[in-house]
């Protein structure tokens, strides 16, 4: 799990800079914000994971 958490918050922090990339580059190919809003979607389904197993 150690080695787990960190890749976790890396993912997260990702996430969280996306939507501020995403503002300012309004003419980014649609693949790139599929590819965010997917991130997302992963980052809160492992905080719901890590949430279950506390």
């Amino acid at each position: 799990m150690r080695r787990v958490r960190p890749i976790l918050i890396r993912r997260r922090v990702q996430a969280q800079r996306s939507p501020r990339l995403r503002m300012r580059r309004v003419k980014a190919p649609t693949s790139q914000s599929l590819r965010s809003t997917m991130m997302i979607r992963m980052v809160v389904a492992t905080r719901k994971m890590t949430k279950m197993s506390k």
